[in-house]
């Protein structure tokens, strides 16, 4: 007949197996944490290949838009929450507006994208999100159009802008309080069907549709929701929001990111994602992605 376990016995199991937990763990965590991050780059890589094939399709420009998920279809004025998980959206271009003026000044001339119809989101997996590569960038950077710089790129990483305020900003919960969001949220990667990406420098381009804006009081369109007004017309009044398009993208954990809090400067910010991002660059015919791209 088989003895049951003394106490001592049982506690000497317990212990083993707490242990060897103790050691697994952390390394599942780490397994767990490598595999969205691997399952990111080949969820993005995939979108871009087909944005890239379909531009030589259409022969048209296409862009895949990066966003925070309940920026998908409201109001982009809105702040992002914390964890939400980052969208991928397709665009197609539309046509340009030029004015007169200065030929480099983008509130003069316009890009427009446009949603692709029947193409669904893309949600990255969870706590894992993409900045553009250019957030990494230690050195100085014109911003397209504009007579003055920013300054470090990285550190005061810019993405919309109003026609009446030309100090981009990334989150309009942040800008009242005086500061800008931690990261880069909303981007462009743009395909061209003959170049390939467009990488030359930052473009500026605004996308119509679910952008909020005020037409002037003479416009016949006033009243109209701002959604579907923006979508047909852009009155002076409007804000229009512009977003870059970049060479490639930096794979980061967004909730680590959120941890440095909104007193960390641009610098802290720009620091971590040096330290801690998975940067890639994006190739410019095929559309897939590099890993290792040049800090």
């Amino acid at each position: 007949m088989r003895r049951a376990f003394t106490l001592v016995e049982m506690i000497v199991v317990i212990t083993i197996i707490a242990l060897l937990l103790a050691i697994a763990i952390p390394g599942l965590g780490t397994m767990t944490s490598e595999t969205r991050f691997n399952e990111a780059a080949q969820t993005i890589s995939g979108v871009l290949n087909r944005a890239h094939f379909a531009a030589l399709a259409d022969a048209n420009m296409v862009a895949v838009r990066f966003m925070p998920g309940h920026w998908d279809a409201s109001d982009p004025s809105q702040p992002t929450k914390p964890g939400e998980r980052q969208h991928l959206a397709t665009y197609n271009y539309v046509g340009a507006v030029t004015g007169t003026g200065q030929g480099s000044d983008p509130f003069v001339n316009r890009e427009y994208f446009e949603r692709r119809k029947g193409a669904d989101s893309i949600i990255l997996p969870d706590d894992v999100w993409a900045a553009p590569l250019e957030a990494l960038d230690t050195g100085r950077g014109l911003v397209d159009g504009l007579s003055f710089e920013f300054g470090n790129i990285g550190a005061n990483f810019v993405l919309r802008a109003t026609p009446t305020n030309r100090a981009f900003r990334l989150d309009p919960t942040r800008i009242r309080n005086g500061g800008p969001f931690p990261n880069s949220d909303d981007f462009l990667l743009v395909f061209d069907p003959q170049s390939g990406l467009r990488t030359s420098r930052p473009e500026m381009h605004l996308l119509k549709g679910f952008v909020p804006g005020k037409l002037s009081s003479n416009d016949p369109s006033c009243g109209v929701d701002d959604d579907v007004r923006n979508r047909e017309v852009l009155g002076d009044g409007d804000e229009e929001f512009r977003r870059y398009s970049f060479s490639g993208v930096a794979l980061y954990r967004r909730s680590a990111l959120l941890q440095l809090g909104a007193s960390a400067t641009g610098v802290n910010r720009q620091d971590y994602l040096r330290r801690a991002g998975k940067p890639y660059l994006v190739r410019r015919h095929g559309g897939g992605l590099v890993l290792g791209g040049a800090q």
